[in-house]
């Protein structure tokens, strides 16, 4: 139906949160968002 939150890694809460902050702040771990091992 369409209606819902997807979270992938290109689509990352992590990265969108980053985005609404401000166009200076960049995602952490070099620029690609966290690099989560136990998720």
């Amino acid at each position: 139906d369409g209606d819902g939150l997807v979270v992938n890694a290109p689509n990352c809460v992590d990265c969108k949160a980053t985005d609404v902050l401000g166009p200076r702040w960049t995602p952490r771990e070099g620029g690609s968002g966290p690099a989560y091992r136990q998720m």
